[in-house]
């Protein structure tokens, strides 16, 4: 990841740009460097609407002018609108409105008779995170082999 050689860690926040944030997502290793990063809000509506190289290139202009011209020649792009996607609702990870979680998060993961629930958004720490559908995934099974 050559961000990482030239000292950045990859993340970057922005509340007045396309790319409302970005992250390092490189295997552990570095053997593979990837920077992914996410359209958001009323962005993500207007962008959904155009052609997925126009995306890419306003995509990659902003990637170099935070990281370098190395940014806007990736050795590939991928692109996922998700609110195309039929099961995300719009978003990669679960978005509740303020008190939800508080209120009633415990129900998400509870079974419900033989129905035992997993996945990112039940589980108790690292929600929205592979750690968190791991933990998740844990819990799930100690709860079926009780």
């Amino acid at each position: 990841p050559f961000w990482r050689d030239a000292g950045w860690s990859g993340e970057a926040v922005s509340d007045g740009d396309l790319l409302s944030v970005t992250y390092d997502n490189s295997t552990h290793d570095g053997r593979v460097a990837a920077l992914v990063g996410f359209i958001v809000g009323a962005a993500a509506r207007a962008w959904s609407e155009r052609d997925r190289a126009a995306r890419q290139r306003a995509v990659l202009a902003q990637l170099a002018g935070w990281f370098g011209p190395e940014a806007a020649a990736p050795l590939a792009y991928e692109d996922v609108d998700w609110s195309a996607e039929p099961w995300s609702g719009g978003c990669p990870v679960s978005n509740p409105a303020p008190g939800v979680l508080t209120s009633a998060a415990a129900t998400l993961a509870a079974p419900l008779a033989c129905l035992h629930f997993a996945g990112t958004e039940t589980a108790s720490e690292w929600i929205g995170y592979m750690e968190g559908a791991v933990q998740s995934g844990l819990r799930a099974a100690a709860e079926i082999g009780a």
